[in-house]
Formats: C-alpha cells, sequence, structure tokens
C-alpha cells in the first residue's frame, strides 16, 4: 500500500509531539513537554500527572497555543522554565507569560500571567492539577478550603458524579513515605472525578463551575495565578525508572476471561455499502452491526432496509440505536422490528435532545418492544459521556444492559494522553457496575473524537472548507490508531464490558477506507478500499473465544493479552510509544511464529492493507524487539 504520509501513518498526527524532557528539582522528577509538567514523581512513585494551564471557550473548546521565547535553565537538581504563551483563534486572541521553578527543596512553583487582547467568551482560564489513579484512588486526603477551615477526606474510590471537594486554596495528601501540599493562589478552585470522561486523573481546577459562565473577557483584562507543589520526608534520592531503556516485561495476573462481543457502526460517510466492502468487513468475524435510527426523521424507514441488506451481507446481526423524541415514536417501529426476527441482537433506546433517557420511559418502550419482539436485548442510557448516565442514573429492572458512548479526547488530545485513558475507561465499567443491578455493560459507540458535545451553550459551526469534519480523527486509520484500539478492548475487557461498538465501517471513522473516498485529498494517506491497521486488531479479538489481560511492568508502554482460539493459543503484543520497545516474553509464552504490523510491513506486495492475513515467520526468541506502535501476533504455547 503506498501512503501519502509515513508520518502519519505510523502515529496519525501530521506534526510530531516534543519529547520529553526529564528535570530534577530536589527529590522530584518531572518530565517538560510543550510548556506543562508532566509525571512528577519521586523514584517510582507519581505524586501528579499533570500541571497545565487551559482556556477553554464558550463551548468548552480548548484554545491551542503557540510557545515563544522559551527559555530552560537547568541545574543539577533545579530548573527554571520561562516562556509567552500565544493562543489563537478566530474569536480570541490571549497571551500569557508563564514561569516555572523547581528547586533543590522539592518544591516546584508554576506562575501564569495572562492578559486579553481581545472580547470574547470564555468558561475557564487558568490552571489545572491532576492526581493519577494508581495512587490515589481511595486514598486520604487534607483540604483546606479559601476561608482557611481544614476538611479530612479522600480520593473518590467509585466514580463520584459530582466535584467531591470544593472552595479548595490546598491541599495535603501522602506519597508513599512522603507528604505533599499543593498550593493555590489567584483564583478559587475545585476537583472533579475526570474518570467521567476517561481521563485518568482527579483534576483541581478554578474557576468554580457554580458561577455563571460563559463570562465575558474584555480586551485588556489579566489573570494572575500560582500553584505550589512541595513534597517532604527522607531526602534520600529514590531509584528512578527510565522507560526509554528498560527491558518490559509481561506477567500473568488474571483468570482467563470471555472476550467482549465486538461490533462496528454504520457509516455515516455513504448511503450504502458495496459487495466488496460488506465481504471485506464480513472477514472481520464481528458480532454485531450498530445501526442509529432517528424516529423523528423521516427517513428512517429507509436507513433500515439498508442495514438490514447490510447486515446480511456481512453476516452481522443488528443492534439499533434508536432516538426518540416521545414515548410514541416507538410505535411505528414495532412492526419491522418483529419482522426482522432474529436479524435483530439488541435495541439501545436512547432520547433525542436530552443527554439521557429518561426514567419512567424505560417501562413503557421495554414492555411494548417485549410484546412484539421478545428475543431482543433491551438497553438503555445516554449518546454521550459517562458522566451523564453517573449523573442520572437510570432504573434497570426492565433492561438487559447500560450504554454509554466513549471517546478518548475531551480534555487532552496528544497521544500520551490517549494511552493513560485505558486506566480510567476499566473504572467507568466498574462505576456502572455498581449500579446496573446485574445488567451487562455495553460501550456505544468508542471513536477517536467527540461526535456531539452535550454541555455547549450554542450549537457548534461546521468545519472550516479544506479540513476535516471535527469528529475525524488521522489516527483512525494509523498503527497508533490500532494500537490505542487494542488497550480500550483490553481495558474494557478486563472490567467486564460485555459489548463494545467500535467506530463505522467504512470511510474516514471506519476501519477501512471507502470504494469512493469523500475526501481523498485530506484523508489521502488511504487509497480506496483499503483497510486500516485497526481492522487487523478487531480481527484477532473477534476470532477469540476467551482472553487472559496481562500485567505489563510499564503499562503505558506495552498492552497485552492473551487469547485462545479453536487450535490455538496467541499472545498479542502491541507498543503504544513512539520508539522502539523491548518486551520479554518469558514469563508467559513460548512462541513458534510471529506476525506483526508496522511501517515496513505495509504494502501492495504482501496484500496486507487490503485485508490479507498478516505475513508469518518463524521465531521462538523470549525477547522482543517490538517497533513503534507495532502490533504483533505470537502463536505459541501458554506457559
Amino acid at each position: 500500500m503506498s501512503f501519502v504520509d509515513k508520518k502519519v501513518f505510523v502515529s496519525g498526527v501530521k506534526v510530531c509531539e516534543k519529547p520529553l524532557r526529564t528535570l530534577q528539582a530536589g527529590v522530584l522528577r518531572v518530565d517538560y513537554q510543550s510548556g506543562f509538567l508532566r509525571y512528577i514523581r519521586i523514584g517510582e512513585l507519581e505524586v501528579l500527572r499533570l500541571v497545565n494551564f487551559a482556556l477553554r471557550d464558550h463551548n468548552w473548546e480548548t484554545i491551542p497555543f503557540s510557545i515563544i521565547g522559551e527559555v530552560i535553565e537547568e541545574g543539577v537538581d533545579s530548573f527554571c522554565i520561562r516562556y509567552r504563551a500565544l493562543f489563537k483563534s478566530p474569536e480570541i486572541d490571549y497571551e500569557a507569560m508563564v514561569e516555572i521553578n523547581g528547586d533543590t527543596s522539592g518544591r516546584i512553583a508554576m506562575r501564569f500571567e495572562g492578559r486579553s487582547h481581545c472580547d470574547f467568551r470564555k468558561n475557564r482560564i487558568g490552571f489545572t492539577v491532576l492526581h493519577p489513579l494508581k495512587e490515589y484512588v481511595g486514598q486520604d486526603l487534607e483540604a483546606v478550603h479559601a476561608n482557611g477551615c481544614v476538611q479530612q477526606s479522600h480520593f473518590p474510590d467509585l466514580i463520584s458524579p459530582h466535584q467531591p471537594l470544593f472552595d479548595l486554596s490546598q491541599l495535603k495528601w501522602k506519597v508513599g513515605e512522603f507528604e505533599a501540599t499543593l498550593k493555590f493562589d489567584g483564583d478559587v478552585f475545585e476537583m472533579e472525578d475526570q474518570r467521567n470522561w476517561t481521563d485518568a486523573s482527579f483534576k483541581t481546577y478554578c474557576t468554580p463551575l457554580e458561577k455563571p459562565y460563559p463570562q465575558e473577557v474584555r480586551i485588556g483584562d489579566s489573570v494572575k495565578q500560582e500553584v505550589c507543589l512541595c513534597v517532604s520526608g527522607n531526602s534520600e534520592q529514590q531509584g528512578s525508572i527510565d522507560d526509554t531503556s528498560q527491558i518490559v516485561s509481561i506477567s500473568k495476573g488474571h483468570n482467563w476471561e470471555p472476550v467482549p462481543e465486538l461490533g462496528v457502526g454504520k457509516s455515516q460517510e455513504i448511503a450504502m455499502l458495496s459487495t466488496a466492502e460488506c465481504e471485506c468487513l464480513s472477514k472481520l468475524g464481528l458480532s454485531h452491526y450498530r445501526v442509529e435510527l432517528d424516529l423523528s426523521g423521516s427517513d428512517w424507514r429507509e436507513v433500515l432496509d439498508v442495514a438490514d441488506s447490510e447486515s446480511q451481507a456481512m453476516g452481522l446481526p443488528i443492534t439499533f440505536a434508536i432516538f426518540l423524541s416521545h414515548v410514541e415514536d416507538l410505535t411505528e417501529l414495532l412492526e419491522p422490528l418483529a419482522l426482522l426476527g432474529r436479524r435483530v441482537k439488541s435495541v439501545l433506546l436512547l432520547p433525542k435532545g436530552r443527554k439521557v433517557l429518561p426514567s419512567d420511559w424505560i417501562p413503557v418502550l421495554a414492555q411494548r418492544i417485549r410484546s412484539s419482539s421478545p428475543e431482543v436485548l433491551i438497553g438503555a442510557g445516554t449518546d454521550a459521556f459517562f458522566a451523564e448516565l453517573n449523573r442520572e442514573r437510570v432504573p434497570t429492572e426492565e433492561l438487559d444492559f447500560l450504554s454509554y458512548s466513549l471517546n478518548p479526547q475531551v480534555h487532552a488530545f496528544d497521544n500520551l494522553s490517549l494511552v493513560e485513558t485505558f486506566e480510567a475507561q476499566g473504572e467507568t465499567v466498574r462505576t456502572a457496575q455498581s449500579f446496573a443491578d446485574g445488567a451487562d455493560i455495553h460501550i456505544s459507540p468508542v471513536t477517536f473524537r467527540m461526535r456531539w458535545n452535550p454541555n455547549a451553550t450554542e450549537t457548534e459551526g461546521d468545519h472550516a472548507e479544506g479540513e476535516l469534519a471535527r469528529d475525524v480523527d488521522l489516527r483512525q486509520l494509523s498503527l497508533f490508531g490500532a494500537a490505542w484500539t487494542m488497550g480500550s478492548i483490553a481495558s474494557l475487557g478486563r472490567a467486564g464490558a460485555t459489548a463494545i461498538s467500535f467506530y463505522e465501517t467504512v470511510g474516514e471513522r471506519g476501519v477501512m477506507q471507502a470504494s469512493q473516498p469523500v475526501n481523498p485529498e485530506l484523508f489521502g494517506p488511504a487509497p480506496a478500499g483499503a483497510v486500516y491497521p485497526i481492522y487487523y486488531v478487531l480481527k484477532e479479538f473477534a476470532e477469540a473465544r476467551s482472553a487472559c489481560y496481562l500485567d505489563s511492568s510499564v503499562p503505558r508502554a506495552i498492552v497485552s493479552l492473551l487469547v485462545k482460539k479453536e487450535c490455538s493459543s496467541r499472545l498479542l503484543l502491541a507498543n503504544l510509544r513512539d520508539y522502539t520497545v523491548k518486551v520479554d516474553l518469558k514469563e508467559v509464552f513460548e512462541p513458534v511464529s510471529l506476525s506483526c504490523m508496522d511501517a515496513n510491513s505495509w504494502n501492495e506486495s504482501t496484500g496486507v492493507g487490503y485485508g490479507e492475513d498478516l505475513p508469518k515467520c518463524t521465531f521462538s526468541q523470549t525477547l522482543l524487539d517490538l517497533p513503534p506502535y507495532a502490533f504483533v501476533v505470537l502463536e505459541g504455547s501458554v506457559k
């Protein structure tokens, strides 16, 4: 396959993300990248995940900024960083001076002084601080409020629907044998549980959401803020791990479990799949075909008929996502639904114009569907984020499953942040199970970008001419996209999700390019009719009977699991990093053959890229070099 831009094919981004630069502040090590501090840690213990700032407009869009005049002064165990941040959008012109200081005592301070060069509306300007999950879920925490009152609290265990802490000026908590203190100045801060949006963190931010928004910002308005982290304890330097050079080991720690039922959604890009497209998609061996029907529209019958034809050509049962404005909207669907019979696997009931299906609709709708189609599974929930379902929980007595959608780019948009979401994806399933009363958990759908913004304060405009649509991401056709998809399946599957609908069939949001692409000049790396790397990941999982989810010594570098098929066991590996990672297999697997999907194996001569099997070679080593974002299938025996 000929790809125009190899960089896009590998990483899914046109502009390479800056490498992490590791700095020291006393006992603290921190990675600096693009103006922000990441992975502040003491040895192997993560103190903070991220310290950054954001300008969020009236629709909660994060405005990008450029860095001007960056200066980094680095000592043996101290540093100072200074730069100007310029925020530009069609409506916004904003500038900030930023200074970050880390000293030998284990103190890091970050200052932000911003000024507006125009009038605009904002929902937030200022710092956010992220606490990681692994070290802190359920752990004790001391909060000091703006009036000086001290509150003994804790980080939430299950995902908190609303803010667990308000009106903050200081936080104090334990990190191993150390004590960490975080002070805020310049605004009032509060904390939210970002697992609601699959961010793997607890976020402390300003300004309080109880204040009306959006707020008017006038030309010349200024903001001054500072956050300061201090740690105290044993001053001896802790051991540190360099993720880029270490060998990653994988180990078993879980039982064999069923693989979630995987499906794909109907394309919104083309009216009907071609015979060749259906044939290629049928080879995936998926469990269902997700089809949206808006019963308040005039064309839902036509969509249903086309979907029925496509589903039969692919050999897949349909799972309908039904959008209703009123309970009575369902009436006209009951007869066509009954006529489809066993070709319908499930019906997901969703509201049109609301975030969550009203609870009092569920008994009426479920009874009507069961009367005409008794074998169809019935679910309800939200077409938006898990946060909406968590805040407005629906009764499950009449339901077979609860459902919510998932995308990894609500708050952050770089590859490292997308990988971090795996930790939180499983947490949404765990929390949903806590109020599902035994109902299954479906994720429908999983996409790379937000399909719609349930919290927008006004309708978002169309994308500019010559640009991809807002909900399209080049990661869709990339090796990174395939590795991320494997990580998502592993996270959700390990947590107990029963079914997951990924992406669409063809096109810019699909698992393969359309036979007649809509925007070949914009989505140009993928030739007509070619499959994306995601295709091969889904195929491996869809063919599996059961899986054993493995532990990685560096979870943000390697995702791995064992799968059982009819006559063989396989080890699946994906590299989540943009550099080669060495993986030690000896504890879990003895390979006899290897199939690798990376930048060098994707070409027309092998048929890879058009649905043919990945090339296989003899391989018996237990130490493997995994290229950037590569996906590997090893056949052999499980230890």
